[in-house]
């Protein structure tokens, strides 16, 4: 017995600015001058409402720090990060 008659594929946004999660040219660097360390170089992802992704990686590629970024307990040293279309560069720490 099917609850939905709708395939769930029908349910991707196919429009690029309907993005729920948009990440472009996102770099985090830790550290300052000689003992900087850069960890993400230059991300850009992508996702839309409906979609599913997975993160993976060996140890020590940035998989944590991505996930700080996204779930807004960090922000980029350089990049654009907007959730639901929201530019969270633009929010201040209450509106975070």
């Amino acid at each position: 017995m099917r609850r939905n008659s709708i395939p769930w594929w029908r349910f991707v946004a196919k429009n690029p600015n309907d993005s729920v999660l948009h990440l472009a040219g996102i770099r985090k660097s830790y550290g300052s001058g000689a003992l900087e360390s850069e960890i993400l170089h230059g991300l850009d992802l992508h996702l839309q409402r409906g979609e599913f992704a997975a993160l993976i990686g060996p140890s020590g590629s940035g998989k944590s720090t991505l996930l700080n970024l996204i779930g807004l307990l960090d922000r980029p040293s350089v990049g654009e990060l907007r959730i639901d279309g929201e530019d969270t560069g633009r929010l201040d720490d209450t509106g975070l």
